[in-house]
């Protein structure tokens, strides 16, 4: 068992969809976890949103400055797991823009723009590296994989790999991405040394994973929607004045019924929560 467990976590929710079970047992075993999180900073008031921040915030419903509820559900999410969390403040992919100012991302986050790559991830190793990442090396490091291709989620692992000395570091596979079928298609590469480890669950941590992920009320529409709720997301990023009426006030029980049941269904079919770490480093969860 590891003496000290940090998540890095590219947004408002990653670490915990993706490893709330294994965070739950490092909290039982009495090993202090605390979750780092990347982008958690809304855009300044009156910056015109692109299509894809119109899509998230019409999903959010919770306004076009959406983080402070953000942060408060990831707050509730973590004390509920028994962890402790960090925001570093950063701007979502969705709101970062090139120096002339047009949207980085205007229709797709699968690939880091070459003006992300120079300003923003320089940035985020400073803001690593100011919290005091690179001086924990008591400390295991979970950070993304790069499952599903998400730009925040591929500069996170860049940054960390840049910090952390690689048997200090234990890859998670993103949830929901890796439930997908092309998800190892979309995983980075850089992990041929890192053997893939399924974590069993107990009943007890499927259980505070899913009372975890359900504290993310504004994300679960996004993350778990019907299929009318699809239609108008994407009517609301397209046609802005048209689409919004489209969109009907958040269902949080049904959202929270479809989370729990697909999370149960996928833990069934993957087998639990997806890690890797160097074959040479001890196991981070006891019992593997």
């Amino acid at each position: 068992m590891i003496g000290r467990a940090i998540f890095v976590s590219p947004h408002l929710d990653d670490a915990v969809l993706s490893c709330g079970g294994g965070i739950a047992r490092l909290v039982r075993a009495r090993v202090p976890v605390t979750v780092v999180t990347v982008v958690t900073a809304d855009q300044a008031l009156g910056t015109p949103l692109s299509s894809l921040a119109r899509r998230n915030h019409a999903s959010w419903a919770v306004g076009d400055q959406p983080f402070e509820v953000r942060r408060a559900e990831d707050l509730a999410a973590l004390q509920l797991l028994g962890a402790d969390a960090e925001h570093l403040a950063m701007l979502d992919a969705m709101y970062r823009r090139s120096p002339s100012g047009a949207p980085l991302y205007a229709d797709s986050l699968s690939a880091p723009a070459p003006d992300d790559v120079g300003r923003f991830l320089p940035q985020l190793e400073s803001a690593l590296r100011a919290w005091g990442l690179a001086a924990r090396p008591e400390a295991s490091v979970f950070c993304p994989t790069g499952t599903g291709g998400h730009v925040d989620h591929a500069l996170t692992r860049q940054a960390v790999e840049r910090i952390v000395k690689p048997d200090s570091i234990v890859h998670y596979e993103e949830y929901p991405y890796v439930s997908r079928p092309n998800a190892s298609a979309t995983t980075d590469r850089g992990s041929e040394n890192s053997p893939a480890h399924t974590l069993t669950l107990s009943p007890e941590e499927l259980q505070a994973r899913i009372d975890a992920i359900a504290c993310y009320v504004s994300q679960l529409r996004g993350l778990f929607p019907s299929q009318s709720e699809r239609l108008s997301e994407i009517a609301a990023a397209r046609i802005p004045v048209v689409g919004r009426r489209m969109v009907r006030p958040p269902d949080p029980e049904a959202s929270r019924e479809r989370m729990t049941a697909r999370v149960r269904r996928d833990i069934v079919t993957l087998g639990g929560e997806r890690y890797r770490w160097p074959s040479a480093c001890p196991p981070p969860f006891a019992g593997d």
